[in-house]
């Protein structure tokens, strides 16, 4: 999980806060992390073999949160981010791999702020490894124009 990406789309959106009932700024977004790992994760966890999240400028205490859910959370410096979030990746496509018996599943959880035309290439060809080496691809995507 990209956690810079979604508390930025979700606190900076001019629009966004507007699908959610009560809201009148973007102030007025929480982000319900329970419900997300559950909507990420689905419901049988003994399947989730690794949940990582990663910031540099969300505040810790908000990612701090997500470690009573489960997840490694990791703070980078905001230079690397991209770098050591995709090393990960990497790292997780050359070490396991899918079988017809046991299929892999890489989840992503991002928003639009970190699909800069850069990070885009970088995204296409790390998904592109993965489907390579047959892995399923969910991807979870909060934007301004993602529906609710």
């Amino acid at each position: 999980m990209n956690l810079d990406s979604i508390t930025e789309t979700l606190f900076q959106s001019n629009k966004l806060y507007k699908k959610i009932l009560g809201a009148s700024s973007a102030r007025d977004v929480r982000i319900n992390f329970s419900a997300l790992t559950n909507k990420v994760c689905g419901g049988d966890r003994a399947n989730v073999k690794r949940q990582v999240a990663t910031y540099a400028t969300t505040s810790p205490l908000l990612a701090h949160k997500l470690l009573d859910l489960k997840w490694e959370v990791n703070k980078q410096a905001p230079i690397v981010m991209m770098s050591s979030l995709v090393e990960t990746l990497e790292q997780l496509a050359s070490s396991t791999v899918p079988t017809a018996q046991e299929p892999k599943t890489l989840v992503l959880v991002m928003g639009d702020r970190g699909l800069t035309v850069s990070n885009r290439m970088v995204w296409s060809r790390l998904l592109a490894e993965f489907v390579a080496k047959q892995w399923q691809i969910e991807i979870f995507f909060l934007g301004e124009d993602a529906e609710r």
